[in-house]
C-alpha cells in the first residue's frame, strides 16, 4: 500500500511539474504577455484600433462595423 501511495505521489508531482513548465511566461513584475500589442489582424485598418465588432467586407478585409457603415 505504501508503494502504491508513493507511486501516486510521484505521478502527481510529475504532472504538476509538466503543468508548471507549460504555464505562460510572466515578466519580472508578474505581468503576462496580455499587455503586449494585439496582432495586426485584430486592428481595423481605418481606425487603427482593436475591433470590437469586426465585419468582413467584399474585399475580404475585416473592418470595425462603425467605420464602414
Amino acid at each position: 500500500a505504501a508503494l502504491e501511495e508513493s507511486a501516486r505521489l510521484e505521478e502527481r508531482r510529475a504532472v504538476e511539474e509538466q503543468a508548471r513548465v507549460a504555464e505562460p511566461h510572466t515578466g519580472e513584475l508578474g505581468e503576462s504577455d496580455a499587455s503586449a500589442e494585439p496582432p495586426d489582424d485584430f486592428l481595423c485598418p481605418i481606425t487603427t484600433e482593436v475591433m470590437a465588432d469586426p465585419v468582413m467586407a467584399a474585399d475580404g478585409q475585416s473592418y470595425e462595423r462603425s467605420a464602414i457603415e
